[in-house]
């Protein structure tokens, strides 16, 4: 995906509110139950921060782009 578009379409998206976040909300308890893991989130990457706009077992609202998953996964360019 071509980045610059990629952030086009995040800032729109940070600019709102969360219109479901109580959806939202269900979904990340139901990928935690799931998974069996202590936490889950939702996450928007922007240029520089990952904001963690809907998470469980998770304090912090946002940390740097580099150490997310997210930021990992868009510089694979292939699977193995």
């Amino acid at each position: 995906m071509d980045e610059e578009l990629r952030l086009q379409v995040v800032k729109q998206y940070t600019q709102l509110n969360l219109k479901y976040e109580k959806e939202l909300q269900e979904i990340v308890l139901i990928a935690a139950k799931v998974c069996k893991a202590p936490m889950s989130s939702i996450t928007i990457l922007d240029k520089d921060t990952q904001w963690l706009k809907v998470k469980r077992g998770l304090e912090v609202d946002q940390t740097p782009r580099e150490v997310s998953f997210v930021h990992i996964r868009l510089n694979v360019k292939a699977y193995w």
